[in-house]
């Protein structure tokens, strides 16, 4: 049974989508540390509050890793577009655990930047890095699965395993 191609439009269309908003508040993040970085305690303390509520765009992400590797299920015999958005899975992947494996313990650390340690300066280069380190890798996510759906095969290739 053949993948009917409204389906496989709807999952790309869908993936490009949730990607990309999972995109749009790490780019943020990334294009704000520099001026962040300069700020005192007070002042970065502060400027953190305007995150409240931003944990809910989380959902963007996971939304992303489903329809890549829907995407990746989809395209298994379509071999230039498949490896283009297996890169695009891995790298939503990696995004969420860049977050669970830096950003989130950070942000228990300082109850969300409503209490800083003596150690603030150290978590917060913590804090800004793994933001940055997540928008980077979800670009290179992006940028996959832009080019899987414009190289994708016309014909799928029968791949004999």
């Amino acid at each position: 049974m053949g993948l009917k191609p409204v389906g496989l439009k709807a999952v790309q269309f869908l993936s490009l989508i949730f990607t990309v908003l999972a995109l749009v508040p790490a780019g943020a993040h990334f294009f704000e540390m520099p001026a962040k970085l300069s700020l005192a305690r007070d002042q970065y303390l502060l400027v953190q509050q305007l995150y409240r509520g931003w944990a809910y765009l989380g959902a963007f992400l996971l939304l992303a890793i489903v329809t890549n590797l829907a995407q990746v299920v989809l395209l298994r015999r379509r071999r230039i577009a498949f490896h283009l958005v297996a890169v695009g899975f891995f790298m939503t992947v990696v995004a969420l655990a860049i977050f669970f494996a830096w950003t989130y313990p950070v942000n228990l650390a300082t109850d969300n930047w409503t209490a800083a340690s003596a150690d603030w300066e150290g978590l917060r280069l913590r804090w800004e890095y793994s933001h940055a380190a997540g928008a980077a890798v979800l670009f290179v996510a992006l940028c996959s699965l832009i080019l899987s759906v414009l190289r994708i095969e016309t014909v799928p290739r029968q791949i004999d395993i």
